[in-house]
């Protein structure tokens, strides 16, 4: 490739031979001109591999490594290594871009002195019927926002932890590295790659498509995988809490500590009535949820609160209630 790269879109790859062409075929555009795509199969055991080398061997703005699976976080840290733009982006195999992706994000990060933008998405289901239109840039929908809104939205439903809805400046991840073997990797390290940034715009526009599938890492049928992934999200969350409040984000981490608390409340509710397993995480949540009133904030509800009361103060009341309606 004889042209400069300014965007890498960084991919890793797992057994998605269903989903990967139209993952592919949604940011291939007109226009790659300075852009790559790189995607690191992680030892597909199904046909993902191949298809990978079919659009390598198409485009020349394709690269590909092939690696045993050694899980997410590496794939990603390799990929990262490759990586030769100033820009990343990240887009997990499995879902999809809006038609002028490229086009928008090449105009994005033309604009100075920012390191991170935050953009609009969608998750849908796989059954969804929906359409997606075609967008070009609008320079109406770009606002700035300070770091610390950009903190507090990691504890927030709305944009969360997650990668794949913002674009980084690469030199942000220098001297970073995704945990290996931790399956909630982007909410573990989310808060020191925003750490290192100084400058924030939000792009409010709906550009990327995530696909909530049965057998992904958050939708795991194996109860003891389940619980796992649990951990290290609910670990991964304690740690964010932490890191917010040795950075001075009080906001962030108020917010942050409620979500703690309702974390806790599913994980232990489902040890205790839907027989997974305990893999080390129920004295911490039980911990927490014996002290609920340190963790709500006012945007805790009624309903939860009463919850919260009735399994620290009448656990017997607490879990008849539970077992009668299986609605507590």
């Amino acid at each position: 490739m004889k042209n400069e790269i300014l965007i890498s879109i960084i991919i890793p790859v797992y057994n998605v031979e269903r989903y990967l062409h139209s993952c592919l075929n949604s940011l291939i555009s007109k226009n790659m001109k300075s852009v790559e795509i790189i995607l690191v199969d992680d030892g597909s055991s199904d046909s993902s591999g191949d298809i990978c080398d079919k659009y390598d061997n198409k485009y020349d703005f394709v690269r590909v490594k092939h690696i045993s699976n050694q899980g997410v976080s590496y794939a990603r840290n390799l990929g990262l290594k490759m990586a030769r733009g100033k820009w990343i982006s990240w887009v997990d195999s499995d879902d999809t871009v809006c038609p002028g992706f490229i086009d928008i994000i090449k105009k994005l990060v033309q604009i100075e002195k920012i390191d991170v933008f935050k953009f609009g998405y969608q998750v849908l289901d796989l059954n969804t019927n929906f359409k997606m239109s075609q967008k070009s840039f609008n320079p109406k929908s770009l606002s700035s926002e300070t770091k610390e809104m950009a903190m507090y939205d990691l504890a927030s439903v709305k944009y969360g932890n997650y990668l794949w809805c913002r674009l980084f400046k690469k030199k942000l991840f220098n001297n970073l590295e995704f945990p290996v073997g931790n399956n909630c990797e982007d909410a573990f390290l989310m808060i020191e790659i925003l750490n290192n940034a100084q400058n924030f715009a939000l792009y409010d526009e709906l550009l990327y498509y995530h696909f909530s599938r049965p057998n992904s890492v958050t939708h795991n049928s194996d109860k003891t995988k389940l619980m796992l992934q649990s951990k290290d999200w609910f670990e991964s969350n304690i740690r964010l809490t932490n890191k917010l409040k040795e950075y001075g984000f009080q906001k962030a981490y108020e917010k942050s500590e409620s979500s703690i608390l309702d974390i806790a409340y599913f994980l232990a509710r489902d040890i205790d009535f839907r027989g997974y397993p305990d893999v080390g995480i129920y004295a911490k949540a039980d911990e927490i949820l014996n002290n609920y009133k340190k963790y709500i904030d006012p945007t805790t509800s009624k309903k939860r609160i009463i919850q919260f009361f009735l399994r620290s103060k009448c656990r017997f009341f607490y879990d008849y209630i539970y077992r009668l309606s299986g609605k507590v």
